[in-house]
């Protein structure tokens, strides 16, 4: 069985490259459309199992059950699903160490900020999550009637709902206790 390959010199090469060049295009679109057309992702795992505006510690991650996929076995994980529909979200953590960070992310696992424990300076971090600003904010300042705190850190976000997760790792067996006393102390709640 012979392979015919007459047809090759009649394929002009721009044709080729054309053909390359249209199959690597729909190949990126498709890859950058995926996370839009999923309906199994990160955010509607957490959307069902954690309720709004609530902080939940997440049990320690084992082989049989995790909440979402990678988390690591030694560090302890506190999530909350924020929702700025009814206005803005105050984040309160106590300090824990240089080791632990907040991470916001939004519905599509993107994460837009990030802070971590060595650059907190006090006794406790909160963290105000609120809409971007209005036009009417943005010219007259007095115009928004909540007014954060001097040690209190304003996150503009983009879209109202989204997650924010704390990590902390488990340094040894003693301080467990103290980070899990920790975790139980913090609070996300709508902003008084």
């Amino acid at each position: 069985m012979s392979l015919n390959t007459k047809w090759i010199p009649r394929v002009h090469w721009t044709t080729l490259i054309a053909g390359l060049i249209f199959g690597v295009i729909i190949h990126i679109t498709a890859i950058f459309a995926l996370p839009y057309m999923s309906e199994n992702n990160a955010w509607l795992k957490v959307a069902q199992r954690l309720p709004a505006n609530t902080l939940q510690p997440i049990p320690l991650a084992s082989p049989e059950g995790q909440l979402l996929p990678y988390m690591a076995p030694d560090i302890y994980y506190a999530m909350c699903r924020y929702d700025l529909t009814d206005g803005p979200v105050a984040l309160r953590i106590p300090a824990m160490g240089p080791l632990w960070t907040v991470s916001l992310y939004d519905k599509l696992s993107q994460n837009f900020y990030i802070i971590a424990g060595h650059d907190v300076k006090r006794d406790s971090l909160e963290l105000l999550l609120n809409k971007p600003r209005s036009e009417t904010e943005a010219v007259d300042p007095a115009a928004s009637s909540l007014k954060p705190r001097s040690e209190t850190i304003t996150v503009r976000v983009q879209e109202t709902e989204g997650l924010a997760v704390i990590r902390a790792p488990i340094e040894s067996i003693s301080s467990a206790v103290q980070t899990d006393e920790n975790f139980r102390r913090m609070t996300c709640k709508p902003a008084e």
